[in-house]
Protein backbone atom coordinates (compact mmCIF):
# COMPACT_ATOMS: atom_id res chain seq x y z
CA UNK A 1 0.00 0.00 0.00
CA UNK A 2 1.72 3.47 -0.92
CA UNK A 3 1.83 5.82 2.20
CA UNK A 4 1.60 9.08 0.09
CA UNK A 5 -1.78 8.68 -1.12
CA UNK A 6 -3.34 7.97 2.62
CA UNK A 7 -1.25 10.96 3.98
CA UNK A 8 -2.54 13.47 1.22
CA UNK A 9 -5.95 11.91 1.71
CA UNK A 10 -5.56 12.64 5.36
CA UNK A 11 -4.46 16.14 5.30
CA UNK A 12 -7.25 16.97 2.71
CA UNK A 13 -10.01 15.46 5.30
CA UNK A 14 -8.43 17.59 8.13
CA UNK A 15 -7.13 20.50 5.93
CA UNK A 16 -8.69 21.80 3.18
CA UNK A 17 -11.70 23.24 3.32
CA UNK A 18 -13.09 22.80 -0.50
CA UNK A 19 -12.15 18.62 -0.53
CA UNK A 20 -14.95 16.42 -0.21
CA UNK A 21 -13.10 14.99 2.45
CA UNK A 22 -12.94 18.03 4.85
CA UNK A 23 -16.56 18.50 3.99
CA UNK A 24 -17.90 15.29 4.89
CA UNK A 25 -15.53 14.39 8.20
CA UNK A 26 -15.39 17.50 9.78
CA UNK A 27 -19.37 18.39 10.27
CA UNK A 28 -19.66 14.47 11.10
CA UNK A 29 -16.95 14.14 13.73
CA UNK A 30 -17.98 17.83 15.06
CA UNK A 31 -21.50 16.70 15.69
CA UNK A 32 -20.56 13.35 17.23
CA UNK A 33 -18.18 14.64 19.83
CA UNK A 34 -20.42 17.66 21.04
CA UNK A 35 -23.48 15.36 21.32
CA UNK A 36 -21.05 13.65 23.85
CA UNK A 37 -20.18 16.63 25.18
CA UNK A 38 -23.94 17.51 25.72
CA UNK A 39 -24.96 14.44 26.89
CA UNK A 40 -21.78 14.17 28.95
CA UNK A 41 -22.86 17.60 30.67
CA UNK A 42 -26.56 16.25 30.95
CA UNK A 43 -25.47 13.17 32.58
CA UNK A 44 -23.09 14.59 35.13
CA UNK A 45 -25.51 17.65 36.72
CA UNK A 46 -29.27 15.60 35.82
CA UNK A 47 -29.26 11.97 35.75
CA UNK A 48 -30.29 10.37 32.48
CA UNK A 49 -32.76 8.27 31.70
CA UNK A 50 -32.16 4.81 31.37
CA UNK A 51 -33.16 4.25 28.18
CA UNK A 52 -31.07 6.89 27.32
CA UNK A 53 -27.67 5.19 28.53
CA UNK A 54 -27.04 2.99 26.80
CA UNK A 55 -27.21 5.31 23.48
CA UNK A 56 -24.90 8.37 25.71
CA UNK A 57 -22.40 4.58 26.37
CA UNK A 58 -21.71 4.41 22.49
CA UNK A 59 -22.39 7.94 21.35
CA UNK A 60 -19.73 8.84 24.08
CA UNK A 61 -17.21 5.62 22.66
CA UNK A 62 -17.77 6.52 19.14
CA UNK A 63 -16.83 10.28 20.52
CA UNK A 64 -13.85 8.87 21.97
CA UNK A 65 -12.53 6.49 18.51
CA UNK A 66 -13.02 9.87 16.18
CA UNK A 67 -10.98 11.60 18.78
CA UNK A 68 -8.24 9.19 18.69
CA UNK A 69 -8.30 8.59 14.92
CA UNK A 70 -7.27 12.19 14.16
CA UNK A 71 -4.74 12.35 17.15
CA UNK A 72 -2.91 9.31 16.18
CA UNK A 73 -3.47 10.81 12.39
CA UNK A 74 -2.36 14.31 13.33
CA UNK A 75 0.83 12.04 15.05
CA UNK A 76 1.59 10.21 11.67
CA UNK A 77 1.85 13.71 9.80
CA UNK A 78 3.57 16.02 12.09
CA UNK A 79 6.67 14.83 10.74
CA UNK A 80 8.00 11.92 8.20
CA UNK A 81 10.08 9.68 10.55
CA UNK A 82 11.17 7.37 8.00
CA UNK A 83 13.17 9.79 5.87
CA UNK A 84 14.13 11.85 8.88
CA UNK A 85 16.20 8.99 10.16
CA UNK A 86 17.60 8.30 6.95
CA UNK A 87 18.62 11.93 7.08
CA UNK A 88 20.63 11.37 10.47
CA UNK A 89 21.92 8.06 9.56
CA UNK A 90 23.37 9.57 6.52
CA UNK A 91 25.02 12.39 8.72
CA UNK A 92 27.22 10.12 10.36
CA UNK A 93 24.69 9.64 13.67
CA UNK A 94 24.73 6.55 15.57
CA UNK A 95 21.34 4.26 15.10
CA UNK A 96 20.17 5.32 18.83
CA UNK A 97 20.65 9.29 18.06
CA UNK A 98 19.17 9.02 14.24
CA UNK A 99 16.47 7.40 16.40
CA UNK A 100 15.53 10.11 18.90
CA UNK A 101 16.02 13.22 16.20
CA UNK A 102 13.86 11.53 14.38
CA UNK A 103 11.17 11.11 16.75
CA UNK A 104 11.85 14.80 18.62
CA UNK A 105 9.67 16.52 16.51
CA UNK A 106 6.40 14.10 16.88
CA UNK A 107 7.27 14.39 20.59
CA UNK A 108 7.46 18.02 20.42
CA UNK A 109 3.90 17.78 18.71
CA UNK A 110 3.11 15.81 21.96
CA UNK A 111 3.74 18.24 24.16
CA UNK A 112 2.29 20.96 22.89
CA UNK A 113 -1.62 21.89 25.18
CA UNK A 114 -3.21 21.27 22.33
CA UNK A 115 -2.49 17.75 21.80
CA UNK A 116 -2.06 17.68 25.48
CA UNK A 117 -6.44 18.72 25.41
CA UNK A 118 -6.58 15.86 22.26
CA UNK A 119 -5.15 13.06 23.83
CA UNK A 120 -7.27 13.75 27.39
CA UNK A 121 -10.25 14.14 24.93
CA UNK A 122 -9.89 10.07 24.05
CA UNK A 123 -10.52 9.03 27.32
CA UNK A 124 -14.39 7.86 27.42
CA UNK A 125 -16.94 10.49 29.54
CA UNK A 126 -18.26 7.36 31.30
CA UNK A 127 -15.43 7.04 34.41
CA UNK A 128 -16.24 6.28 37.70
CA UNK A 129 -14.58 9.54 39.12
CA UNK A 130 -16.27 12.30 38.51
CA UNK A 131 -13.53 14.60 38.53
CA UNK A 132 -12.05 12.84 36.08
CA UNK A 133 -15.59 13.10 33.84
CA UNK A 134 -15.50 16.97 34.15
CA UNK A 135 -11.59 17.25 32.93
CA UNK A 136 -12.49 14.80 30.31
CA UNK A 137 -15.66 17.17 29.26
CA UNK A 138 -13.63 20.34 29.80
CA UNK A 139 -10.63 19.08 27.54
CA UNK A 140 -13.18 17.91 24.66
CA UNK A 141 -14.85 21.06 24.95
CA UNK A 142 -11.44 22.98 24.58
CA UNK A 143 -10.59 20.61 21.85
CA UNK A 144 -13.65 22.10 19.54
CA UNK A 145 -12.85 25.16 20.71
CA UNK A 146 -9.44 25.34 19.50
CA UNK A 147 -9.34 23.34 16.01
CA UNK A 148 -12.73 25.65 15.23
CA UNK A 149 -11.73 29.01 16.56
CA UNK A 150 -11.17 30.50 13.48
CA UNK A 151 -14.33 29.34 12.09
CA UNK A 152 -15.79 30.54 14.34
CA UNK A 153 -14.18 34.28 15.03
CA UNK A 154 -14.19 34.73 10.99
CA UNK A 155 -18.36 33.90 11.33
CA UNK A 156 -19.03 35.86 14.48
CA UNK A 157 -16.98 39.03 12.52
CA UNK A 158 -19.19 38.83 9.22
CA UNK A 159 -22.71 38.43 12.05
CA UNK A 160 -21.25 41.92 13.71
CA UNK A 161 -20.87 43.46 10.47
CA UNK A 162 -25.00 43.33 10.42
CA UNK A 163 -25.16 43.43 14.33
CA UNK A 164 -26.25 47.11 14.72
CA UNK A 165 -29.09 46.37 12.24
CA UNK A 166 -29.72 43.33 14.33
CA UNK A 167 -29.51 45.08 17.56
CA UNK A 168 -32.28 47.97 16.04
CA UNK A 169 -34.48 45.02 15.18
CA UNK A 170 -34.22 43.20 18.32
CA UNK A 171 -34.99 46.36 20.60
CA UNK A 172 -37.82 47.29 18.37
CA UNK A 173 -39.70 44.07 18.84
CA UNK A 174 -38.56 43.57 22.57
CA UNK A 175 -40.00 46.82 23.75
CA UNK A 176 -43.38 46.17 21.67
CA UNK A 177 -43.53 42.66 22.72
CA UNK A 178 -43.39 43.73 26.02
CA UNK A 179 -46.14 46.34 25.58
CA UNK A 180 -48.40 43.85 23.90
CA UNK A 181 -47.80 41.04 26.35
CA UNK A 182 -48.48 43.92 29.44
CA UNK A 183 -52.11 44.67 28.07
CA UNK A 184 -52.89 41.07 27.17
CA UNK A 185 -52.53 39.92 30.32
CA UNK A 186 -54.90 43.42 31.93
CA UNK A 187 -57.46 42.23 29.69
CA UNK A 188 -57.20 38.51 29.88
CA UNK A 189 -56.60 38.61 33.79
CA UNK A 190 -59.63 41.17 33.97
CA UNK A 191 -62.01 38.75 32.30
CA UNK A 192 -61.40 36.06 34.23
CA UNK A 193 -59.30 34.22 31.67
CA UNK A 194 -58.98 30.50 33.24
CA UNK A 195 -55.24 30.03 31.59
CA UNK A 196 -54.12 32.84 31.93
CA UNK A 197 -52.88 33.07 35.87
CA UNK A 198 -49.29 35.13 35.71
CA UNK A 199 -47.52 37.47 33.68
CA UNK A 200 -45.28 34.31 32.55
CA UNK A 201 -48.77 32.78 31.03
CA UNK A 202 -49.12 35.78 28.99
CA UNK A 203 -45.37 35.57 27.91
CA UNK A 204 -45.84 32.11 27.31
CA UNK A 205 -48.70 32.52 24.89
CA UNK A 206 -47.60 35.41 23.19
CA UNK A 207 -44.35 33.51 21.98
CA UNK A 208 -46.41 30.41 20.95
CA UNK A 209 -48.40 32.90 19.07
CA UNK A 210 -45.26 35.13 17.42
CA UNK A 211 -43.35 31.79 16.29
CA UNK A 212 -46.82 30.35 14.99
CA UNK A 213 -46.02 27.04 16.57
CA UNK A 214 -49.89 27.46 18.62
CA UNK A 215 -50.42 24.90 20.94
CA UNK A 216 -53.80 26.15 21.81
CA UNK A 217 -53.40 25.39 25.39
CA UNK A 218 -53.66 29.24 26.29
CA UNK A 219 -55.95 31.16 24.26
CA UNK A 220 -57.70 34.87 24.70
CA UNK A 221 -61.29 34.99 25.87
CA UNK A 222 -61.30 38.50 25.06
CA UNK A 223 -61.74 40.82 21.51
CA UNK A 224 -59.30 43.08 23.00
CA UNK A 225 -56.83 39.63 23.60
CA UNK A 226 -57.56 38.39 20.18
CA UNK A 227 -56.25 41.26 18.02
CA UNK A 228 -53.53 41.58 20.16
CA UNK A 229 -52.62 37.77 19.32
CA UNK A 230 -53.09 38.88 15.58
CA UNK A 231 -50.96 42.21 15.96
CA UNK A 232 -48.24 39.59 17.55
CA UNK A 233 -49.00 36.75 15.44
CA UNK A 234 -47.91 39.38 12.34
CA UNK A 235 -45.25 41.10 14.10
CA UNK A 236 -43.41 37.65 15.18
CA UNK A 237 -43.66 36.78 11.23
CA UNK A 238 -42.20 39.76 10.22
CA UNK A 239 -39.08 40.21 13.05
CA UNK A 240 -38.42 36.28 12.23
CA UNK A 241 -38.41 37.09 8.82
CA UNK A 242 -35.91 40.62 8.38
CA UNK A 243 -33.60 38.74 11.47
CA UNK A 244 -33.54 35.76 9.10
CA UNK A 245 -32.19 38.21 6.35
CA UNK A 246 -29.89 40.13 8.46
CA UNK A 247 -28.54 36.85 9.52
CA UNK A 248 -28.33 35.13 6.27
CA UNK A 249 -26.65 38.39 4.55
CA UNK A 250 -23.67 37.90 7.25
CA UNK A 251 -24.05 33.70 6.56
CA UNK A 252 -23.83 34.82 2.97
CA UNK A 253 -20.72 36.82 3.51
CA UNK A 254 -19.26 34.17 5.48
CA UNK A 255 -19.64 31.65 2.68
CA UNK A 256 -18.36 33.27 0.19
CA UNK A 257 -15.01 34.46 2.18
CA UNK A 258 -14.24 30.83 2.37
CA UNK A 259 -15.00 30.22 -1.43
CA UNK A 260 -12.62 33.03 -1.78
CA UNK A 261 -9.95 32.22 -0.03
CA UNK A 262 -10.12 34.89 2.64
CA UNK A 263 -10.16 32.43 5.54
CA UNK A 264 -7.61 30.40 5.66
CA UNK A 265 -7.24 28.42 9.10
CA UNK A 266 -5.24 25.22 8.20
CA UNK A 267 -1.98 23.87 9.69
CA UNK A 268 -0.43 23.09 6.05
CA UNK A 269 2.61 21.30 5.58
CA UNK A 270 4.48 20.06 2.60
CA UNK A 271 2.46 21.86 0.18
CA UNK A 272 3.52 23.84 -3.41
CA UNK A 273 2.21 27.90 -3.30
CA UNK A 274 1.34 29.17 -6.78
CA UNK A 275 1.69 32.75 -6.89
CA UNK A 276 -0.45 34.19 -9.37
CA UNK A 277 -3.09 33.34 -11.59
CA UNK A 278 -1.78 33.29 -15.31
CA UNK A 279 -2.64 31.44 -18.30
CA UNK A 280 0.36 28.91 -17.26
CA UNK A 281 -1.55 28.61 -13.84
CA UNK A 282 -5.10 27.52 -15.63
CA UNK A 283 -2.76 25.48 -17.09
CA UNK A 284 -1.32 23.84 -14.24
CA UNK A 285 -4.96 23.20 -12.48
CA UNK A 286 -5.99 21.87 -15.80
CA UNK A 287 -3.67 18.93 -15.59
CA UNK A 288 -4.10 18.75 -12.16
CA UNK A 289 -7.78 17.77 -11.65
CA UNK A 290 -7.21 14.46 -14.21
CA UNK A 291 -4.38 13.64 -11.90
CA UNK A 292 -4.88 10.50 -9.71
CA UNK A 293 -2.01 11.40 -6.96
CA UNK A 294 -2.43 15.08 -6.65
CA UNK A 295 -0.09 17.25 -4.77
CA UNK A 296 -1.47 19.95 -2.19
CA UNK A 297 -1.65 23.40 -3.78
CA UNK A 298 -2.57 26.79 -2.69
CA UNK A 299 -3.31 29.33 -5.21
CA UNK A 300 -2.41 32.93 -4.28
CA UNK A 301 -4.13 35.76 -6.30
CA UNK A 302 -5.46 38.94 -6.83
CA UNK A 303 -8.54 37.45 -8.96
CA UNK A 304 -11.82 36.08 -8.60
CA UNK A 305 -11.40 32.46 -9.47
CA UNK A 306 -14.11 29.43 -9.38
CA UNK A 307 -14.10 25.54 -9.90
CA UNK A 308 -10.58 24.95 -8.54
CA UNK A 309 -11.60 21.60 -7.51
CA UNK A 310 -9.28 20.36 -4.73
CA UNK A 311 -6.88 22.93 -4.81
CA UNK A 312 -6.90 25.64 -1.99
CA UNK A 313 -7.46 29.03 -3.21
CA UNK A 314 -5.84 32.14 -0.89
CA UNK A 315 -7.29 35.83 -2.29
CA UNK A 316 -4.35 38.13 -2.01
CA UNK A 317 -1.98 40.46 -3.06
CA UNK A 318 1.59 37.77 -2.57
CA UNK A 319 3.82 40.16 -2.03
CA UNK A 320 2.42 41.22 0.76
CA UNK A 321 4.13 39.24 4.09
CA UNK A 322 0.59 38.78 6.10
CA UNK A 323 -1.17 37.12 2.80
CA UNK A 324 2.13 34.77 2.41
CA UNK A 325 1.92 33.85 5.87
CA UNK A 326 -1.84 32.94 5.57
CA UNK A 327 -1.17 30.40 3.02
CA UNK A 328 1.60 28.96 5.13
CA UNK A 329 4.47 29.90 2.97
CA UNK A 330 6.62 28.53 6.60
CA UNK A 331 5.33 25.14 5.72
CA UNK A 332 5.60 25.03 1.81
CA UNK A 333 8.25 23.12 0.69
CA UNK A 334 7.73 25.04 -2.77
CA UNK A 335 6.68 28.12 -4.49
CA UNK A 336 5.93 29.02 -8.04
CA UNK A 337 5.77 32.38 -8.74
CA UNK A 338 3.72 33.74 -11.85
CA UNK A 339 3.94 36.84 -13.43
CA UNK A 340 0.03 37.79 -12.76
CA UNK A 341 -1.08 40.89 -15.03
CA UNK A 342 -2.40 43.88 -13.07
CA UNK A 343 -3.96 46.90 -14.76
CA UNK A 344 -2.04 50.13 -15.33
CA UNK A 345 0.99 47.84 -14.41
CA UNK A 346 3.79 47.51 -16.96
CA UNK A 347 6.68 44.63 -17.37
CA UNK A 348 9.21 46.43 -15.05
CA UNK A 349 6.45 46.88 -12.26
CA UNK A 350 5.22 42.94 -12.82
CA UNK A 351 9.10 41.49 -12.62
CA UNK A 352 9.46 43.65 -9.28
CA UNK A 353 6.48 42.38 -8.14
CA UNK A 354 7.44 39.02 -8.89
CA UNK A 355 11.03 39.64 -7.44
CA UNK A 356 10.02 40.46 -4.18
CA UNK A 357 7.58 38.16 -3.27
CA UNK A 358 10.69 35.89 -3.84
CA UNK A 359 12.35 37.86 -1.32
CA UNK A 360 9.69 37.48 1.32
CA UNK A 361 9.30 34.00 0.60
CA UNK A 362 12.79 33.29 0.66
CA UNK A 363 13.23 35.57 4.37
CA UNK A 364 10.10 33.28 5.69
CA UNK A 365 11.24 30.01 4.86
CA UNK A 366 14.85 29.66 3.59
CA UNK A 367 14.46 25.64 2.53
CA UNK A 368 11.39 26.72 0.32
CA UNK A 369 12.08 25.39 -3.48
CA UNK A 370 11.53 28.83 -5.44
CA UNK A 371 10.69 28.76 -9.18
CA UNK A 372 10.22 32.53 -10.50
CA UNK A 373 8.96 33.45 -13.77
CA UNK A 374 10.19 36.64 -15.08
CA UNK A 375 9.21 39.05 -18.24
CA UNK A 376 12.48 40.85 -18.96
CA UNK A 377 16.01 38.92 -19.58
CA UNK A 378 17.59 42.03 -18.35
CA UNK A 379 15.73 41.41 -14.94
CA UNK A 380 16.38 37.55 -14.59
CA UNK A 381 20.26 37.93 -15.20
CA UNK A 382 20.05 40.89 -12.53
CA UNK A 383 18.36 38.84 -10.00
CA UNK A 384 20.34 35.28 -10.65
CA UNK A 385 23.05 37.45 -9.11
CA UNK A 386 21.44 37.31 -5.89
CA UNK A 387 21.07 33.53 -5.31
CA UNK A 388 17.36 33.75 -3.75
CA UNK A 389 15.40 31.77 -6.45
CA UNK A 390 16.47 28.29 -7.42
CA UNK A 391 15.39 28.48 -10.75
CA UNK A 392 14.30 31.55 -12.90
CA UNK A 393 12.56 31.29 -16.28
CA UNK A 394 12.08 34.19 -18.84
CA UNK A 395 9.56 33.10 -21.70
CA UNK A 396 12.14 34.96 -24.00
CA UNK A 397 14.83 32.92 -23.36
CA UNK A 398 13.07 29.62 -23.53
CA UNK A 399 11.56 30.20 -27.04
CA UNK A 400 14.83 31.22 -28.05
CA UNK A 401 16.48 27.91 -26.73
CA UNK A 402 13.73 26.64 -29.03
CA UNK A 403 14.15 28.18 -32.00
CA UNK A 404 17.58 28.07 -32.08
CA UNK A 405 17.97 24.42 -32.45
CA UNK A 406 16.30 24.56 -35.85
CA UNK A 407 19.02 27.23 -37.07
CA UNK A 408 22.21 25.18 -38.99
Amino acid sequence: MKIKPIKRFLIRMFEVPSSTAYRTYQPLSISIVLLSIILGVLAEFHKLHEELFETAFILDYTASIVIGFEYISRWWLTSDFSKDFKAHIKLGNSFYMSFLKALKPKLQWMVKPSSIIDFISIFPLYHPLRLVRIVILLARFFKISLQYKALYESFITNIMSVINEIIGIVVFIGITMISLIIILFSVEKMAHNPHMHTIFDAFYMAMMTATTVGYGDIVPITTIGRIVAIVIAFLGWLSFSTLTAFISSGLIRYINLIKTGGIIFMDLKNHIIIAGWTEATAYIVEKLKNKKEKPLVVIVSNHDLDDLGDIIYKKGDFIKEHTLKEAKVENAREIIILPEIIHNLDQESIDARSMLTAVIARSLNKDININLQLLKIENARTFRKRNIADNIVVSGEILGDIFIKDIH
